[in-house]
């Protein structure tokens, strides 16, 4: 529309404007006969008719008319006057700008949605209260053992807590059976727990009773709501009726209120969680009885307004005690008492930490972005807020635009980010090979969303505070004038910040990722390409004794063993990465009975068991079927327990005790000497280890692990299935998979660590990259007459080709200056957390992020050179 057309319908809408509303302020006034102009040349726009804009304006007029006394109200309300039509007009305004519209809103939803995801997960995880009454006071008492943190013994426990040193407390036994539901055979897992230890977690039934300290030593269950409901159709009647679970008949007295479990931590990387059976602690068990066998979870509640270093300074006083008492086993045996909240966390808070700096960082880069591109939007409608200013729009209406189109822009992105954050954070908790803790506590909710609008709100007022004084300085200059040097220069500065985030963030990423690596390539001592394992379990019911069991598990090997594609097959107790660990103490022949005795890990195995994990001897020999029926018990021995107990070596042939072996007269003769392994976890150091021989001790469940040759190893499983069910078709086979599966998860945290941060670097270098080609593309657009008025002059395209890369290689090695600070800040607190470190890994990672950086600036920047080496000279100093 031309300036004397637009003049002409101003003034005849403020004649009207004047009309119906004559003792309005000229402010007010101006502001509505603006809108009026406004309103009928966005419906001539969108294809009205003359009478049609006319009847949409006069209808707006209307709406004012009708509005009567609103000239006379308050600042405030006169200030939000108007706003809702202002609104409407914005929206179809940013219709018209797709591109700016689409890039400002993904900005938003990068950085709002990296934010909110982040502080999701660390609000559920670290500061969500423990869903237990007066979870702020519950501890976990740990045994700790040549600093090795372990599990407790039973005898240490009921010592520790026998005075009124805690306010409750209660040890507890885990594990997993079958259950029996109609022809299925279902796997649950089971929580043994002493009556005092519901009332700490606040355990109550929806249905029947509790379970009280007369049901100790009964065959009397508690099941979960989830179980009843998912195994049992909620049915009512099943309180008092019996279940039948791993060969043993239970009888249900209740059911555990909707909503209640317990979830506690088994070291750093296993947990006991999702409980379907609860029964009370058995303490006259005899591993219960036995101070050397540490298998028991502690949990104590702390005395209001006492405090953990206290309540410690007690323990360590006990323990004192007890080393003292118990020499043999507790010589070198402390204890140590934790938060629960924290020990569930513990090995996440460090990922969590950097998940958080880096989603800060994401949504710092995001924000400069934004405010490059709002620049940039403002430049380019210097005329249109120019025109405005002259025809009478006064500064309130400029900035409330503005407020506007950010607003909207924004609350979009927002929107978006929020359902992002939120397919993040489902995933996230549901993720197997991150195994995060509590996930129940992970999800969007008032928090988060709250989070999430004030990030939003904040976006809005930096857009606001920045680039609306570089537009009110554009509409001071005028419709002709180009942005300045200085805006620009601003800008390309802007851009080197983000370039510096990204390439803190590119360094921290690739040590986590370089750290992962080492710790995947670490060797554990065995080898796990190419082994399935599974527990198998022969039930009392159909294995009556030992005689029976073995057989069963002869014949299951065996069975297995036919399969094309098995090389080796055997079974042991316990299995590394497995979780499943228990501790004894062992004595050397020769040694006087009260000297301190080592302390290992303790399993029992049938013959090929090293040989099927790859496990190389060291010496002497594996086990063999005659073994058992010689007399006398044998052993084998790891590198580490053999190094501890006989120093100057020649461990075969000698005889060692667990546990209280020598008092008894159990002397084991070590026949050989394997390779240690990671038993524990993969960043762990392997530990002492004693082997003893399936059939001199026994149990109903083993580990069955089988090597193969097939390219797939998990597609042995289901024929595994079925050679065991060729054996016993009641016999459950469970916990089925690779070997290479285990050793996955046990890398979860360092795994989680490396994605997170590895996925938010790659978002900051696109975001970088974005950000250099916005503005490179715009300082083009800005510089279009310059260009071309050197074109005209003699300047070769490969000159301005050159001159623009300069700009944008400047810009970036900017940046990479700029981030060398920042990426050996990241480099030295990342560092401390990677396995195996070395002095050189961050100055390596520090030099190829400023490269990378480097190179991302040029490609940002190779697009809009190449537009400017091409442009036609006399075509833009013609335009421009």
């Amino acid at each position: 529309m031309a300036n004397s057309e637009w003049n002409d319908r101003l003034r005849r809408c403020r004649s009207e404007a004047r009309r119906v509303m004559p003792d309005a302020s000229a402010e007010l006034v101006d502001e509505v006969a603006a809108h009026l102009a406004e309103r009928w040349t966005q419906s001539i726009a969108g294809g009205s008719s003359d009478t049609e804009a006319e009847a949409a304006m006069r209808s707006d007029l209307a709406r004012w008319q009708g509005a009567k006394g609103a000239h006379r109200q308050p600042a405030w309300r006169r200030a939000c006057t108007g706003w809702a039509a202002e609104l409407r007009q914005t929206a179809r305004g940013l219709g018209v700008r797709p591109l700016y519209t689409v890039s400002m809103a993904a900005l938003t939803a990068l950085g709002v949605g990296a934010v909110t995801a982040a502080f999701a997960v660390a609000y559920g995880l670290l500061w969500r209260p423990l869903p237990y009454p007066d979870g702020d006071r519950l501890a976990v008492l740990w045994q700790v053992e040549r600093g090795e943190t372990t599990q407790i013994s039973y005898p240490d426990y009921a010592d520790l807590t026998a005075g009124a040193l805690f306010d409750g407390a209660t040890a507890i036994a885990s594990g997993r059976g079958s259950l029996r539901v109609g022809d299925r055979i279902e796997r649950v897992n089971a929580i043994f727990i002493e009556p005092r230890g519901l009332e700490l977690f606040g355990v109550s039934p929806a249905l029947g009773r509790a379970l009280v300290a007369d049901d100790r030593g009964r065959p009397n269950v508690m099941i979960s709501h989830r179980l009843w409901t998912s195994q049992f159709g909620g049915d009512p009647a099943l309180v008092g009726r019996t279940i039948w679970l791993s060969g043993d008949l239970l009888t249900v007295v209740g059911v555990v209120r909707a909503g209640v479990d317990v979830e506690l931590p088994v070291g750093r990387v296993f947990k006991i969680e999702q409980n379907d059976i609860w029964q009370i602690f058995d303490s006259t068990e005899m591993s219960a009885t036995r101070r050397d066998i540490s298998t028991y979870e502690a949990i104590v509640r702390l005395p209001k307004g006492r405090s953990i270093d206290a309540a410690q300074a007690d323990v360590d006083a006990i323990g004192r005690r007890l080393a003292e008492t118990y020499a043999a086993t507790n010589a070198n045996r402390s204890f140590r008492l934790a938060a629960l909240h924290d020990e569930m966390v513990a090995a996440v808070v460090t990922p969590l930490r950097l998940a958080g700096v880096a989603a800060v960082l994401t949504l710092a880069i995001a924000l400069a972005n934004a405010i490059a591109l709002a620049g940039i939007r403002l430049s380019d409608r210097r005329r249109e807020l120019a025109l405005r200013a002259a025809l009478g729009a006064g500064g309130f209406r400029l900035r409330r635009q503005l407020l506007t189109e950010h607003a909207l822009t924004v609350g979009i992105g927002a929107a978006i980010g929020v359902w992002l954050a939120a397919a993040a954070v489902t995933a996230l908790a549901g993720s197997r090979a991150l195994a995060l803790p509590r996930p129940d506590a992970i999800r969007i909710d008032a928090p988060v969303v709250l989070l999430a609008t004030i990030v939003a709100a904040a976006i809005v007022v930096a857009l606001m505070a920045l680039p609306s004084r570089a537009g009110a300085g554009l509409v001071r200059i005028g419709a002709g004038d180009r942005a300045t040097a200085a805006g620009r220069r601003s800008r390309r500065w802007l851009v080197a910040g983000e370039l510096a985030l990204a390439m803190t963030m590119a360094t921290a990423g690739a040590l986590l990722a370089m750290s992962f690596g080492r710790l995947m390539a670490v060797d554990p001592g065995f080898r796990a390409s190419g082994v399935v394992n599974a527990r198998v379990s022969a039930y009392a019911e159909r294995h009556a004794g030992l005689p029976q069991v073995r057989t069963f598990f002869d014949r299951v090997s065996t069975s297995i063993a036919a399969l094309p594609g098995i090389q080796a097959v055997a079974a042991g107790s316990s299995l590394p990465l497995s979780g499943q660990t228990t501790g004894t103490g062992v004595l050397a022949e020769g040694q006087t009975p009260s000297a301190t005795r080592q302390s290992a890990g303790w399993q029992f195995v049938t013959p090929g068991y090293f040989a099927a994990l790859g496990m190389p001897l060291r010496d002497g020999r594996d086990f063999s079927a005659d073994d058992v029926a010689r007399g006398g018990h044998v052993t084998v021995l790891n590198e580490s327990l053999a190094r501890a107990l006989f120093p100057n070596g020649g461990a075969v042939g000698r005889r060692v005790a667990a546990g209280d072996g020598d008092r008894t007269g159990d002397w084991h003769e070590v026949i050989g000497v394997v390779a240690d392994v990671r038993h524990l976890a993969l960043g762990a150091a392997p530990q002492p280890r004693m082997y003893d021989l399936f059939g001199e001790h026994w149990g109903r469940t083993l580990f069955v692990v089988a090597r193969t040759g097939v390219a797939n190893p998990a597609a042995m499983i289901e024929p595994i299935r079925r050679a065991t069910a060729a054996v016993d078709p009641e016999a459950p086979l469970f916990e089925a998979a690779t070997l290479d599966e285990l050793v996955q998860r046990s890398a979860a945290p360092q795994r989680l660590s490396a994605t997170v941060a590895i996925g938010l670097a790659a978002m900051a270098l696109f975001l970088a990259l974005a950000g250099v080609y916005a503005v490179t593309a715009a300082s083009v657009v800005d510089r279009a007459r310059e260009i071309g008025i050197r074109a005209a002059l003699g300047a070769s395209p490969r000159d301005l080709l050159r001159g623009v890369l300069r700009e944008g290689l400047t810009t970036a090695a900017n940046g990479a200056v700029v981030g060398v600070a920042g990426a050996s800040l990241a480099g030295r607190l990342v560092s401390a957390q990677m396995y195996d470190a070395r002095s050189g890994d961050a100055s390596v990672v520090i030099a190829g992020a400023a490269i990378a950086v480097i190179l991302v600036g040029i490609a940002a920047t190779l697009p809009s050179a190449m537009r400017a080496a091409a442009a036609d000279p006399l075509a833009v100093i013609k335009e421009n």
